[in-house]
C-alpha cells in the first residue's frame, strides 16, 4: 500500500510512516503523564486520608482528655466508621457485576433503523 502512494507522490509513504511514529510517540508520551498522575493523585488522597484520620483521633483524645465524652466520641466513630467501610467494600469494587458483562440488546430501533423505515414509507 506504500508502495502504491509512493508511485503516486514520491516521498508520501516515508511522510505517512514519519507521522504514525510521532503520533505513537505522542500518545505514548500522554499516557505516561496520565499515569503518572494517577499515581499522584492516589497518593495525595491516600496519604491526606491518614492525615485526617490521625487529627480525628488526636482531636478525640483531647476530647477524653477534658472529659467531653460526647465530642470524643464523635470525633473518634467517624474515622472509625469510615475505616471499617473501606475495609468491606474494598475487594468489591474491582468486581464487575454480571448484568454489566453481558452484552446488551435492545427490541427498540435504533436512529439509522428509524431512518430507513421512514424513507421506506415516504
Amino acid at each position: 500500500m506504500l508502495h502504491h502512494y509512493e508511485s503516486v507522490l514520491p516521498g508520501l509513504g516515508r511522510d505517512i510512516v514519519e507521522m504514525a511514529k510521532k503520533e505513537q510517540e505522542h500518545r505514548h508520551s500522554w499516557e505516561q503523564k496520565a499515569l503518572i498522575n494517577d499515581v499522584f493523585m492516589q497518593s495525595g488522597a491516600l496519604i491526606l486520608g491518614w492525615i485526617l484520620a490521625a487529627a480525628a483521633f488526636a482531636i478525640s483524645a483531647f476530647f477524653f482528655y477534658h472529659k467531653e465524652y460526647y465530642g470524643g466520641g464523635v470525633f473518634m466513630t467517624v474515622p472509625v466508621f469510615v475505616l471499617i467501610r473501606t475495609i468491606i467494600t474494598a475487594g468489591k469494587k474491582d468486581k464487575v457485576p454480571p448484568a454489566a458483562k453481558q452484552r446488551r440488546t435492545s427490541s427498540a430501533p435504533n436512529r439509522s433503523q428509524r431512518r430507513a423505515a421512514q424513507r421506506g414509507q415516504k
